[in-house]
């Protein structure tokens, strides 16, 4: 008989195809941009949107290029950044 996967293991089953897809997604970042990224525990792009730009700026491995790449990346999937407003011109 297959084995059956417990309630713990499902959601790490879940969580590693959420990250795979995130990593996916971000894919055009440098590793250490990914890496602040991934350690946040953001999973989903649509979380990573729902902070503000200002703070993904002051974590370790987010650099100016990584925002713009990061915006790039949340632009081409329908999302900005939650104070995008502030930072557009």
């Amino acid at each position: 008989m297959g084995s059956r996967l417990h309630g713990s293991e499902l959601c790490a089953t879940h969580l590693e195809r959420l990250l795979m897809k995130m990593i996916r997604h971000l894919g055009k970042l440098s590793k250490p941009a990914k890496r602040a990224i991934l350690n946040s525990g953001i999973t989903k792009l649509e979380e990573l949107a729902a902070i503000s730009e200002r703070e993904v700026a002051k974590w370790h491995g987010i650099g100016p290029r990584a925002l713009i790449t990061i915006r790039v990346i949340l632009e081409e999937n329908g999302l900005s950044f939650s104070d995008s407003s502030v930072h557009r011109k």
